[in-house]
């Protein structure tokens, strides 16, 4: 029983990483889109934060 727990804790781990990676992702994008304006800009930064 002890694996699977170690198991569930690194795909939860991965999970979260994934969430960063994309966080990160869309929050570079933003920053480079010369359409955004602030308040969406504010938006990405806000769900990048969440991310951490």
């Amino acid at each position: 029983m002890g694996q699977r727990c170690v198991g569930v804790i690194a795909l939860c781990q991965v999970d979260l990483w994934i969430e960063f990676v994309e966080a990160h992702n869309h929050c570079c994008s933003a920053c480079d889109d010369a359409n955004f304006g602030p308040i969406a800009l504010d938006c990405r930064l806000e769900v990048m934060g969440s991310a951490y």
